[in-house]
Order: C-alpha cells, then sequence, then structure tokens
C-alpha cells in the first residue's frame, strides 16, 4: 500500500524508529508495521494523527508527490472551509492547521486574522439573502453590532447563522443581545434565556446560482 511505503519514507527520513512513532500516535508498535507494510487498512482519523506526528499533511502520505498551493498575489488569503464538527473544535484544530487537510477554501483580498474561517449555508433560517451553498466568511475576533450577521453555537450545541440584535444591559451589568432568524420558521435566541456562545462576524458572502 503506498500510503504505508511513504508513512515508513517519512519515519526513516525523520530518524524515528517504529517505537518512537507508535507512541507518538497512541498506538503500539505492531500495528503500525502492519500499516507500513500494506497489510493494515488505515482510517482518514488515524491518518491525520500519523500526518501531524511526522510533521507533514495527510495529503503527502497518501501520494507520492505533493504539488504545492500556488502562491496567491499579495494582499490575498486562503481561508479553510469548515464543516461543522470541525467549527465546534476550530481553537484546537488551528494549532496544528499546517498539518490538517481542508477539503475546500476560499480566497479572499479582505483584511481577516488567520484565524478567520468559512462556512456553507445549509439550511433557510437566512433566507432569502442567504440560500443553502452559499459561502460566508468569518472574522472571529470582531466585536459584533446591530445588524451584523453572525456564527454561533446553540443550547444544543450546533452551528447556527443569525442576525445580531444589542438588547441593553441586564441587571447584572452583562450585555443581552439576540440571535434572530430572517425566515421566522426558525428560532431565535435570546442571551439571557439561552445558553449561546459567538464565534465570529461575517466579513464577505458568497452567493452562487443554483440551476
Amino acid at each position: 500500500m503506498e500510503i504505508g511505503l511513504n508513512i515508513r519514507a517519512r519515519r526513516k527520513q525523520l530518524k524515528m524508529t517504529l517505537e518512537q512513532l507508535a507512541n507518538e500516535i497512541g498506538s503500539d508498535s505492531g500495528n503500525l508495521s502492519r500499516i507500513e507494510r500494506g497489510q493494515q487498512d488505515i482510517t482518514t482519523e488515524k491518518l491525520q494523527v500519523i500526518a501531524r506526528a511526522l510533521n507533514c499533511t495527510a495529503s503527502e502520505l497518501v501520494t507520492t508527490e505533493v504539488t504545492p498551493p500556488p502562491s496567491l498575489p499579495l494582499g490575498y488569503t486562503r481561508v479553510p472551509v469548515l464543516n461543522e464538527k470541525q467549527i465546534l473544535e476550530w481553537d484546537k484544530i488551528f494549532c496544528h492547521i499546517n498539518h490538517f487537510e481542508f477539503k475546500d477554501w476560499l480566497i479572499t483580498d479582505i483584511g481577516i486574522p488567520a484565524h478567520s474561517f468559512s462556512w456553507t449555508i445549509n439550511d433557510l433560517s437566512m433566507s432569502p439573502d442567504f440560500e443553502i451553498g452559499d459561502r460566508i466568511i468569518i472574522h472571529p475576533k470582531i466585536r459584533p453590532s446591530a445588524g451584523d450577521y453572525v456564527i454561533g453555537i446553540n443550547p444544543q450545541g450546533c452551528v447556527i447563522f443569525r442576525k445580531f440584535r444589542d438588547r441593553g444591559v441586564g441587571d447584572d451589568g452583562v450585555q443581552i443581545f439576540e440571535l434572530f432568524p430572517q425566515n421566522l420558521d426558525f428560532v431565535a435566541y435570546l442571551s439571557s434565556r439561552d445558553k449561546i456562545e459567538l464565534l465570529g462576524v461575517m466579513v464577505e458572502h458568497r452567493k452562487y446560482r443554483h440551476r
């Protein structure tokens, strides 16, 4: 199996023993040896763990020759498109972003920090302005103002996209805000009532024509 050979080649390049790599990834040398010899299948998650331990990307272990991404013009930035699980674990993933393989990226010329990310709209809560399949770029460091579109986490632990509305300050001195949908068939959330977390403010919207 090509992947196993690539893992072995990369390990030897770093002068790591089989036991050292096994300890690094929390496995045993027998399993790792079978993976290297192509006698045992490897999951995507396991491949990501091995890639991080070998200080490379998973794609470098899948193919024998990796074409580096083209350099971008000055002022342009690549932003990863995250799924819901990745957004919920974004702080952890970002620490290893150079060794993590994302399915897709957006390229933008707006000034955003490295911690920014993109999200694909997956429901009709903000229709008709935002439709399923549209993509948005999120700035995680901006403090939202009234009328901003934001990404957050609802009480059920799911990622939501809503419009931000300032509701003043509570008796305890804490700001109260509402996250409300444009489509009234969906739920609105109030910070004084619901356990919600803000993740960032939308700074760019990519709308696509769907046939």
